[in-house]
C-alpha cells in the first residue's frame, strides 16, 4: 500500500430498519481515515485550558462534537435531495449517524493481506495506541504534563 493514498469513496446502503429509512437509500462516505481529517475533527472537539494541578492544563473532547465533525468529513454525498451540508448532517437522526459511525470504522478496520503480514525488520517497532485509536472511538478527557498542539 503506497503511503499517501487516494481519496475514494464507497456506498452505504442504509438499512430500512433505521428510523425515517426508505428502501434504496445510500450515503457515500470517504474510505480514508487521514491525519488531517483526524486533525480537524479534534480540532472542533478540543477544548484545553489551564488549570492548577500538576499538568498545568486540561484537555476536554466533545465526544459528539467529534463525532459530528469527522461526519462531515467523510460524508461525500447521499440520495437525499437536500445538499450535503453540517446543518443537514447534523438534522440526521442519531441512529443513523451511530450506523454510520460504525460503519466507517468497519472500513478502517479491513486490512489487505500484505498489511496482515508479520512487520518486516526494516518497519519502525511498534508504538503505543494513539489516544483516539478509530475514528469514531468516544473519549471524554484526557490531561498531560507536555503541550501538544492541534491545529
Amino acid at each position: 500500500m503506497p503511503l499517501i493514498q487516494e481519496a475514494d469513496t464507497q456506498r452505504l446502503t442504509l438499512p430500512t430498519s433505521l428510523p425515517g429509512i426508505d428502501e434504496g437509500e445510500w450515503v457515500e462516505v470517504s474510505t480514508l481515515y487521514t491525519a488531517g481529517i483526524r486533525r480537524r475533527a479534534l480540532k472542533r472537539a478540543l477544548t484545553v485550558s489551564t488549570s492548577a494541578g500538576p499538568s498545568g492544563f486540561n484537555a476536554d473532547v466533545d465526544t459528539m462534537g467529534y463525532r459530528q465533525a469527522l461526519l462531515e468529513e467523510i460524508i461525500k454525498a447521499w440520495s437525499d435531495p437536500s445538499p450535503v451540508t453540517p446543518a443537514n448532517i447534523e438534522r440526521l437522526h442519531p441512529e443513523v449517524q451511530d450506523w454510520l459511525a460504525e460503519q466507517y470504522d468497519g472500513l478502517q478496520s479491513v486490512r489487505s493481506e500484505p498489511e496482515k503480514k508479520e512487520p518486516s525488520a526494516n518497519s519502525s517497532p511498534p508504538s503505543e495506541p494513539d489516544t483516539i485509536p478509530s475514528p469514531m472511538t468516544s473519549h471524554t478527557s484526557a490531561s498531560s504534563a507536555g503541550s501538544e498542539s492541534v491545529g
